[in-house]
C-alpha cells in the first residue's frame, strides 16, 4: 500500500488529473498560509484524508520517495506533536513516481489501486 521511504500529497483525484500534466505542483491556500508544502508520512495518509478531505469521494496519494526534495524537506511537529514532512520551495511533478486512488466509505478511507 503506501511505501515506506516515501512522502505523500493529497488531493482530489479530479484535481491530480489536472495537476499531473504540469511541471511543479501548486501549492494550496492552506499551504501559502503557513508557509510550506504539506505531505503525509505513509502512517499518516488516511487519518490527514479523514481530516481535510471528508467531503471528497475520491483522492490521490502521490508518493514521493524521501531523497528526491531532500534539502528542502523538513520533517516538523504538528497534529498531535507528530512530526509531519514540509517542503519549502518549488515542488517538482517528477519527484512523484507513483499513485494510489482512496476512496471514501462511510468515515474512512480505502485505498483501491496505484495508478
Amino acid at each position: 500500500m503506501f511505501r515506506q521511504g516515501y512522502i505523500y500529497r493529497l488531493c482530489p483525484t479530479a484535481e491530480w488529473q489536472v495537476i499531473s500534466s504540469g511541471k511543479y505542483f501548486p501549492w494550496s491556500e492552506v499551504d501559502d498560509q503557513d508557509g510550506f508544502f504539506h505531505l503525509s508520512a505513509p502512517n499518516q495518509v488516511l487519518e490527514t484524508a479523514k481530516k481535510y478531505y471528508a467531503d471528497h469521494h475520491d483522492l490521490t496519494a502521490v508518493g514521493c520517495p524521501e531523497e528526491a526534495p531532500s534539502a528542502l524537506l523538513k520533517w516538523e511537529p504538528s497534529r498531535n506533536g507528530l512530526l509531519f514532512p514540509h517542503i519549502y520551495g518549488d515542488v517538482r511533478i517528477d519527484w512523484f513516481d507513483h499513485a494510489l486512488l482512496l476512496r471514501r466509505h462511510e468515515d474512512t478511507y480505502t485505498p483501491l489501486k496505484g495508478h
